[in-house]
């Protein structure tokens, strides 16, 4: 038997017995091959093997075009779920940087305000007395108490979530924290100095 001979023979199709084996339209058959797919006819007529190959060729081109176009969809949509993820997370978890900074300042000055406290408190306990062990107790005690004080002061106010974004990223501020004023300062040593007078 002849290695030439195939399935569709030699014999030449028109571009309509053509259509009718693809299922397409004349019309479509034209379009196929003004756009390179389909071979051009010869004197009017198609070999089949080679117009359907060439069909075949493209449909699974087409196909493997769609899949990349659906891993890419895809790709896009996890991609942005995660965007969501991430945004939600640094709404409900960060807050803004000078917010931060200005909690941690009065927190700082809760601390130092109640051990600048301690001596005024303790002078005069401590002169009369005589025990270390005694002094020892009454100074384990104050602390004890100002930490627990500290301990139940009133948290900072957690900031709102619904914030802009902008408000979350750092903002240019002083180094140390929201600047005190002079005045500020010597109402607190004036304070210190009453209380350490009085024995308070």
């Amino acid at each position: 038997m002849s290695n030439n001979h195939s399935l569709f023979g030699q014999e030449r199709w028109t571009a309509t017995e053509l259509g009718e084996a693809l299922c397409l339209s004349v019309q479509r058959i034209n379009q196929l091959v003004k756009d390179g797919i389909l071979p051009n006819a010869i004197d009017g007529r198609y070999l089949p093997r080679d117009a359907v190959a060439a069909y075949v060729r493209h449909l699974r081109q087409h196909e493997a075009r769609l899949s990349q176009a659906g891993e890419l969809a895809r790709k896009v949509v996890l991609e942005n779920q995660i965007r969501t993820i991430k945004l939600q997370r640094i709404a409900g978890e960060l807050v803004p940087v000078d917010r931060v900074q200005k909690d941690w300042f009065e927190i700082s000055r809760r601390v130092r305000d109640a051990l600048m406290n301690l001596p005024s408190r303790l002078s005069g306990p401590f002169a009369a007395e005589l025990d270390q062990t005694k002094i020892f107790a009454m100074l384990e005690k104050e602390i004890r108490q100002t930490l627990e004080e500290l301990a139940r002061a009133p948290a900072p106010p957690t900031p709102a979530t619904d914030l802009p974004i902008q408000d979350w990223l750092p903002r240019d501020e002083p180094a140390g924290g929201p600047e005190v004023s002079a005045q500020e300062d010597a109402e607190v040593d004036n304070t210190q100095a009453d209380r350490f007078a009085t024995g308070d």
